[in-house]
C-alpha cells in the first residue's frame, strides 16, 4: 500500500501509519536504548500485536503518525499528538526516532516541527505540551530549540538502576511557533 505524505518537511514527512509499521514499532520499543528515554515503554512488554492494535484502533483524542525519511521512503520513528482537547485547543506531543542509525542528525527536531505545524495550523490548537526525563538531554535540547519553554518538573519521578530522575515538562503556544511548512504551502497557493 502506498504511503500518504500527510505533512512534508525538509528531510522527513509524517504519514498515517500502515498496519505493517507495527513490526518496526515493536522492534524499536523492545530495544532498551530506544525505550528507556520514553515514558513506560521499558517497563511494559511490547508486541507487534499491541502496536498493530494501536494503529488499527487509535484513541479518539489522538493523531498517530509514522515518521518517514523523505529520501528512501524509510520509516524511522513514530510521532503522536494525544490528549487532544479541541474545545480548549490543547494537546500533548511525543515522538521517538526508533532507528538508532538516525540519532544525532537533528531529525527529532524536524519531526517535532512537523507535529507542531499539524497541531497549530491544521488542528488549530493553541497550546501543546511535551516532556522528557532529565537524563534525556538531547530531547530536552531539541524541544527548547523548537521553542518549547519549561513549565515544571516532577522531581524524582523515574527510577532506573537505583537512581531517581526528574521529568521536565515543557509547552509551546501557537503564537510562539513559526510554521516552517504549512504557512509556506498556503503562500504558494495564494
Amino acid at each position: 500500500m502506498p504511503r500518504v505524505r500527510q505533512i512534508i518537511g525538509t528531510r522527513l514527512y509524517l504519514t498515517p501509519p500502515l498496519e505493517e509499521d507495527a513490526v518496526a514499532w515493536a522492534t524499536w520499543l523492545s530495544d532498551l536504548h530506544v525505550a528507556i528515554p520514553l515514558d513506560d515503554a521499558a517497563y511494559l512488554p511490547v508486541s507487534t500485536e499491541s502496536q498493530r492494535e494501536l494503529i488499527l484502533k487509535p484513541r479518539v483524542d489522538c493523531r498517530l503518525f509514522t515518521i518517514m525519511l523523505a529520501v528512501g521512503e524509510r520509516p524511522i520513528g513514530r510521532g503522536m499528538l494525544f490528549n487532544l482537547d479541541l474545545i480548549n485547543r490543547t494537546g500533548e506531543l511525543k515522538l521517538f526516532i526508533g532507528d538508532t542509525n538516525y540519532w544525532g542528525h537533528e531529525l527529532g527536531c524536524e519531526a517535532i516541527q512537523l507535529l507542531l505545524d499539524y497541531a497549530f495550523n491544521l488542528l488549530n490548537l493553541n497550546s501543546v505540551m511535551g516532556s522528557a526525563y532529565a537524563y534525556n538531554e538531547p530531547a530536552i535540547e531539541c524541544f527548547h530549540r523548537v521553542g518549547f519553554r519549561d513549565i515544571g518538573r516532577r522531581r524524582a519521578s523515574r527510577l532506573i538502576a537505583g537512581r531517581a530522575y526528574d521529568r521536565v515538562w515543557m509547552d509551546i503556544l501557537a503564537s510562539e511557533f513559526e510554521s516552517p511548512y504549512i504557512t509556506h504551502l498556503m503562500a504558494e497557493d495564494a
